[in-house]
């Protein structure tokens, strides 16, 4: 993840309201709400893919006569569950959550990020019953979604998760929901501090504090509600905040310096140089090339990306405390 820029590596802090408008530099597209997320239980596209999705629901299958028969489960001495009948193939919901992690909690964290309407980040999550469909499950839902080509989730400009992701869900539904005790994605260890996995190697251990001592109050243009997720209400492509520590609260003034640039990298090679402006705000409408990657330089330094990203929406998972393994902050090198 970026741990060090932009990405879903949220408070993603107080929403933009659709009124607000003249957001970033550039001014384009203000004002234009983006579908970033929808009810997984929404009505489908009659495109959407259904075929193969399981219609399960709890620990049992429902048959054509309306009973339930129940699917035995066992679970592994490693924690993983395995279906009796497949060769003993594993299905683990450590698995899951890491799927949900890269695709899905960008928006559908706890609590979610609007206009996402509902949290996919735990097992109560996943098996609570669709509010549009009660016959579905909410992991039945997500599945539907990723196979629908109509209303697809992730929403574009998003990667689509592929089959065997898709695939790792639909075992999982298919096993009888699987519970299993996981440990957080690139957890430290108890004693450790979180690190800045980027050049430079800092390390986010600082309080939370406004460096700035400045905090957005009321206005529009391209000095509004820094630290905030643009893309609530607004179609830019890349947009986020830079911060000179990386626990800055929501609103709170970032970087205020000269020469300051983001550096966005698309998959077919042709880099983008986005300006950060006075409150350390960027963002551009220029078409990105999916997977990007990322860096911030300033004055002979950089901090750099690790990881290709698929969403520009880069203070949903950069905020304050950090979200979906990003540690907080967008920093200046």
């Amino acid at each position: 993840m970026l741990r060090s820029l932009a990405g879903c590596s949220a408070e993603a802090g107080v929403p933009a309201s659709p009124a607000d408008n003249g957001v970033g530099a550039t001014g384009a597209e203000v004002g234009q709400v983006i579908p970033t997320s929808g009810p997984l239980g929404g009505t489908l596209a009659s495109s959407g893919a259904s075929s193969g999705a399981p219609t399960s629901l709890g620990m049992g299958t429902t048959n054509g006569s309306g009973s339930t028969s129940e699917s035995a489960t066992t679970v592994s001495s490693s924690g993983t569950n395995e279906r009796p009948g497949d060769g003993g193939a594993a299905v683990s919901f450590c698995d899951v959550l890491d799927l949900l992690a890269t695709r899905c909690e960008s928006c559908h964290s706890s609590p979610p990020v609007a206009p996402a309407p509902m949290s996919l980040a735990s097992y109560a999550d996943l098996r609570a019953p669709s509010l549009e469909d009660p016959t579905k499950s909410y992991a039945q839902m997500s599945v539907l979604r990723m196979q629908n080509t109509a209303l697809p989730m992730p929403p574009a400009p998003a990667a689509s998760a592929t089959a065997s992701e898709v695939g790792i869900l639909e075992d999982w539904i298919a096993a009888g929901y699987p519970n299993a005790t996981c440990s957080p994605l690139d957890a430290a260890a108890p004693s450790a501090p979180i690190s800045d996995a980027s050049t430079g190697g800092s390390v986010y251990d600082g309080p939370v504090v406004c460096s700035s001592g400045k905090m957005y109050t009321s206005g529009h243009g391209s000095t509004m509600r820094p630290g905030d997720n643009c893309q609530s209400c607004h179609g830019f492509k890349i947009a986020g905040t830079v911060y000179p520590t990386e626990h800055e609260p929501l609103f709170c003034d970032g970087v205020n310096v000269t020469g300051a640039t983001v550096v966005i990298t698309g998959a077919d090679g042709v880099a983008t140089t986005i300006p950060i402006n006075n409150v350390g705000n960027f963002d551009s409408n220029t078409t990105i090339a999916l997977p990007f990657r990322a860096k911030v330089i300033y004055s002979g330094g950089e901090r750099d990306m690790m990881t290709p990203q698929s969403t520009g929406a880069c203070n949903s998972c950069h905020t304050a405390d950090g979200a979906n393994a990003a540690p907080g902050r967008i920093m200046l090198p």
